[in-house]
C-alpha cells in the first residue's frame, strides 16, 4: 500500500516552502506591538493604585493620630501613637496622669486596640520619617496631654521631662515614587490638612 507521508505530516520536502515550523517576522511584530500597547496602558493604571494607597496610608495615620488626640482630651489622660519607621507598626497607646504604666488603647468597648502594619495594610507604603517636634530627638512616638498638647516619647511613654514640641512634628509616608506629609501642630496637637 503506498503511504504518502506528507500527508500525514510525518515530514516536509525541503523544496516545500510552505511546510516550516515558527513565526513569520509580521507575526512576531505583531505579537511586539500588542504587548507594547498593553504595557503602556497598564504602568498608568499601577501608578494610580500606588497613588491610592499613598492617599489611603496617609488618611488612615493621620485619623490615628487625631483619634489618640481626641482620646486624651475625653478621657483627661495620656494617648499617643508610636510609629515604628522600620517595621511600619502603629500602637495607639494610653498612659496614667503621670505619663507611666502604658498599655493599648481600648476600644469603646473596652478591648485593646491591635497594632496597624502599614505595608501589610497598604503594599509598596512605608512610614519613611518621623520628625517629632523635638530637634535631634530620636523618639518614635506622639503623645498627647489630657489638653491635647503634644509630647515626644516612646512606646513606654512620653517623655514628659523635655517639655512640650519646639516645632510642628511631621510624619513622611511614601511610595516608591511619591511621598506625603502629616503635618501635627505643636500649638494644638491637631492634624493640619
Amino acid at each position: 500500500m503506498y503511504h504518502n507521508r506528507f500527508v500525514h505530516g510525518h515530514g516536509c520536502p525541503r523544496a516545500a516552502m510552505a511546510c516550516y515550523a515558527g513565526f513569520t517576522m509580521v507575526e512576531l511584530i505583531t505579537v511586539i506591538v500588542i504587548s507594547s500597547i498593553i504595557a503602556i496602558t497598564a504602568i498608568p493604571a499601577i501608578s494610580a493604585i500606588s497613588r491610592a494607597n499613598l492617599k489611603a496610608a496617609s488618611k488612615d495615620i493621620a485619623s490615628q493620630i487625631e483619634l489618640a488626640h481626641e482620646y486624651a482630651i475625653a478621657t483627661n489622660t495620656w494617648a499617643g501613637l508610636d510609629l515604628q519607621t522600620s517595621t511600619g507598626k502603629l500602637s495607639l497607646r494610653i498612659a496614667d496622669q503621670n505619663g507611666s504604666n502604658t498599655v493599648s488603647m481600648p476600644d469603646p468597648l473596652g478591648v485593646a486596640r491591635p497594632d496597624v502594619f502599614v505595608p501589610g495594610r497598604y503594599p509598596g507604603i512605608t512610614i519613611s520619617a518621623l520628625q517629632n517636634g523635638k530637634p535631634g530627638s530620636t523618639w518614635t512616638a506622639i503623645w498627647f496631654s489630657y489638653k491635647g498638647v503634644p509630647f515626644a516619647g516612646t512606646y513606654t511613654g512620653p517623655d514628659v521631662s523635655s517639655g512640650e514640641f519646639a516645632n510642628d512634628a511631621v510624619v513622611s509616608v511614601s511610595s516608591t515614587s511619591q511621598q506625603a506629609s502629616i503635618t501635627i501642630s505643636r500649638e494644638t496637637g491637631a492634624v493640619l490638612r
